[in-house]
């Protein structure tokens, strides 16, 4: 009995500090799987393991990235058990096109992601991209963080980071280009049957 009255300030602390970012956890899970209940599990595993090492949090002031760092784990150990959220397609390290490579330099990768109009788009695509990639992207464009912050969120250099968003981008940029010529070559094809009738 007063082990439990001994957490209860604790746990009202987790919850109080741990509350304004279940959102942004929501959020990130959601762009790491693509589903919302694979998301909705990994963020109530993230806050279970969250609370359980609650004491091992050093600086309040750096829940949000604890937070994240506990969330990507557990994305990354989902991944490497289950191949749940497996993404190779992109891993294979295949080159498009060159054609692909010169048109892919004139899409503006901000203003799509900042559109809501390709969301969902952006959002398919992004679920398939490696982690290494994905991580970087999320924090950069979800959350406006800097380089240096994505480094030290991540545990990485930031010549890694720098090296990953830009390959990330041109993965997204290239996915994009590659899904509106495949939908604009779709509506550009006439059936024979079309074609006779015509005549």
């Amino acid at each position: 009995m007063s082990l439990l009255i001994k957490n209860k300030p604790t746990a009202a602390k987790f919850q109080k500090l741990s509350r304004r970012h279940i959102q942004y956890l929501y959020n990130v899970a959601l762009r790491y799987t693509a589903n919302r209940y694979d998301a909705e599990e990994i963020v109530q595993e993230t806050l279970l393991v969250a609370f359980k090492n609650f004491g091992q949090l050093k600086d309040e002031a750096k829940i949000k990235g604890w937070l994240f760092t506990i969330l990507r784990n557990i994305y990354l150990k989902s991944v490497k058990n289950s191949k749940k959220f497996s993404s190779s397609e992109y891993d294979d390290g295949r080159d498009y096109l060159d054609v692909l490579e010169t048109v892919v330099e004139q899409i503006d990768l901000q203003a799509a992601y900042e559109k809501k109009v390709e969301s969902e788009q952006v959002q398919t695509i992004l679920s398939k991209l490696s982690e290494k990639y994905k991580s970087p992207l999320i924090l950069y464009y979800m959350e406006d963080m800097s380089y240096q912050q994505i480094g030290d969120t991540l545990g990485l250099p930031i010549g890694t980071v720098m090296s990953r968003l830009s390959r990330g981008k041109q993965l997204l940029k290239k996915e994009i280009l590659r899904q509106y010529l495949k939908e604009s070559s779709q509506t550009n094809i006439v059936s024979l049957q079309d074609k006779r009738k015509e005549r």
